[in-house]
C-alpha cells in the first residue's frame, strides 16, 4: 500500500504541474498578438495546448 499511496501523490504532484503549465500556455494564447508573423508559433502552442489539456484529461479522476 505504501507504494500505491506514492503513486498517487506522484500523480497528483504531476497533474498539477500539468495543470499550472497549461494555464500558461492558455494566457500565452489569450495575450497573443494575432499575426501573420506569430501565425506559426501560435499554432505550436495551440497544439501544445491540446495534448496538455488531452494529458490532463487522461488521467485518473482521483489522482
Amino acid at each position: 500500500m505504501h507504494s500505491r499511496a506514492r503513486l498517487v501523490a506522484t500523480f497528483s504532484d504531476r497533474k498539477e504541474a500539468l495543470l499550472e503549465e497549461l494555464e500558461l500556455v492558455h494566457h500565452a494564447l489569450a495575450e497573443a498578438k494575432q499575426s501573420e508573423e506569430n501565425k506559426a508559433w501560435l499554432e505550436k502552442m495551440k497544439k501544445w495546448h491540446d495534448q496538455l489539456q488531452a494529458l490532463v484529461d487522461d488521467m485518473p479522476k482521483n489522482a
